[in-house]
């Protein structure tokens, strides 16, 4: 039988909070809750879980929602390993986020879980993000946009639309702050607070203005840079910690990404000219 596995950690920079990835073949949860929100993926296998007094069942793909202080259990319902993800912020700390989105009130869901396969995958992408080298930036982005999605579109508390118009100003700034510390690990909360826009609504107009998030921008901006660096004869090892990649292979996945060929393919052919 294949041994219970959990990964637990925290990104301070983040909120503080408890992330999970774990794979449960034996054990089974008391009934318990938690003092924090619990957001979640099953990604293999089935949980089984009873919450609030009723039967509840979880299969691949789903999402799992359970709101502070509500008691519940969890178990493998399946022959096969459960394996999920999950996140634990707490009240204040969404809080905080969702009053940035326009909430007014701190929502509750209104089923422990859901299918939803757009934000299924968007919830993938963001824990994979927190367990790999990625940029402050392109972690809180990804949270940011995660959370509210979650609230949104499964709770029954709506935000206030937001009528302002495009910030253009405001999206310029981001740009130049950006490309002005490409090198450093700038957070959302700085461009923000430079800008003097809240976290969410200048995350919502810059994409719709540039076409890509913050965190992608970024992204893209430190490859180009990095791509003038090789074709001017600089190593790729060397090229990497000087445009905010936290390694090679970081600097050789986005770099592929962009351009279909890798930064030493790139130096190479410099070097054959």
């Amino acid at each position: 039988m294949q041994a219970d596995k959990t990964k637990v950690w925290r990104i301070q920079q983040l909120g503080d909070f408890d992330i999970l990835r774990a794979s449960f073949t034996n054990h089974a949860f008391a009934p318990h809750s938690h003092e924090e929100y619990m957001l979640g993926l099953v990604e293999a296998g089935t949980e089984g879980l009873t919450y609030l007094g009723k039967k509840v069942i979880s299969p691949t793909g789903n999402l799992m929602m359970v709101n502070p202080e509500d008691i519940h259990t969890g178990y493998s319902a399946s022959t096969i390993p459960l394996v999920y993800r999950a996140i634990y912020p707490t009240s204040d700390f969404v809080q905080r986020i969702l009053a940035s989105a326009g909430f007014r009130e701190l929502p509750r869901f209104n089923a422990a879980t859901a299918e939803n396969k757009v934000l299924a995958q968007q919830f993938l992408q963001m824990h994979k993000a927190f367990e790999q080298p990625n940029s402050l930036l392109t972690q809180q982005s990804l949270l940011l946009e995660t959370l509210v999605a979650f609230f949104v579109q499964h709770t029954n508390t709506k935000p206030v639309q937001i009528t302002k118009r495009l910030e253009h100003q405001a999206v310029k700034r981001s740009q130049e702050i950006i490309e002005s510390n490409l090198a450093k690990n700038i957070t959302l909360q700085e461009i923000a607070q430079e800008v003097g826009l809240t976290h969410f609504y200048l995350t919502r107009i810059f994409k719709q203005a540039i076409g890509l998030s913050l965190h992608q921008y970024q992204t893209l901006r430190r490859v180009q840079l990095a791509r003038a660096k090789i074709i001017r004869g600089q190593h790729p090892a060397q090229v990497a910690t000087e445009t905010g990649f936290y390694d090679q292979s970081h600097l050789i996945r986005q770099y592929k990404a962009v351009y279909g060929f890798t930064p030493g393919q790139q130096y190479h052919a410099t070097k054959n000219l």
